[in-house]
């Protein structure tokens, strides 16, 4: 029923079309806010993309499932690519370190990879504010010693390991209501749990941040609706203050950057 559901209230869009439309945003946030609004009621799926071939044969691009962090990729990719030609290779250019596409170069791990990597290359910012403190994880022997370099299954060669202390400046979960209704809609939202070392990051979800109708919403795929949602910011934060066994610290936030100028120098 739920699946028959979202087959009927989702359909894939048409790309090229689409991007005449995002690339009217007047900022790099709106044109993310404007990109994920493709995706709306798309059904979640967990880690839909891989490398096309093994050990992770799923594409490197699809529009028609999502989960959480394929959701805000896509809609980097989509802000900054110049053409419809152009979006698999910034894609690639978020989702891995450096080309070409493999298993061991993807981002994996958000504080330790995906976000260093993707503000080096000048897609985000982080947002600083005064309440903000670091959070941070240490990557080290004893992480990858418990059997933290298996992904799924897949064993992370020894050089791909990431060490090394990581940090991103989170707002606690106290005062992060008066933090959502400051940041720029189309703003990146990470939730920052307790540093537990039995889990591989504090990082366990990421949303846009959307502003409309006068409300505050985040805009996730989310795996306990089964489909992309916008959800009221109150609803979000309630929900996140209720995790017991692996509380919510905090979030951090990061503004979309615009990198259309890299992009274009990805497809010469």
């Amino acid at each position: 029923m739920i699946a028959l559901f979202l087959a009927a209230t989702f359909s894939t869009p048409n790309i090229p079309k689409a991007l005449a439309s995002i690339s009217a945003g007047s900022s790099p946030s709106e044109r993310v806010a404007r990109a994920s609004t493709l995706f709306l009621d798309a059904p979640y799926l967990l880690g839909p993309l891989g490398e096309g071939a093994p050990p992770d044969a799923d594409p490197l691009l699809r529009y028609d499932v999502f989960d959480c962090v394929t959701l805000v990729e896509t809609a980097l990719a989509l802000a900054n690519a110049p053409s419809a030609d152009a979006v698999l290779p910034v894609m690639t250019d978020i989702r891995y370190a450096a080309p070409p596409p493999r298993f061991g170069a993807r981002n994996h791990f958000t504080e330790a990879q995906w976000i260093p990597q993707n503000v080096k290359k000048g897609y985000l910012h982080a947002l600083a504010f005064p309440d903000a403190v670091p959070a941070t994880r240490l990557f080290d022997h004893a992480t990858w010693a418990s059997g933290g370099g298996n992904l799924g299954g897949v064993a992370l060669a020894e050089a791909d390991y990431p060490t090394g202390t990581f940090s991103v400046p989170m707002v606690p979960l106290a005062r992060a209501r008066a933090a959502f209704g400051r940041v720029p809609s189309g703003s990146i939202v990470l939730i920052v749990r307790a540093d537990q070392r039995d889990k591989l990051t504090r990082i366990s979800h990421m949303g846009v941040v959307i502003a409309k109708n006068h409300q505050v919403f985040v805009r996730n795929a989310s795996s306990k609706f089964g489909r992309v949602i916008d959800e009221t910011v109150d609803a979000f934060l309630a929900r996140n203050a209720a995790f017991k066994a692996w509380p919510v610290d905090g979030f951090a936030f990061y503004e979309p950057l615009d990198a259309r100028a890299r992009a274009a120098q990805l497809v010469r």
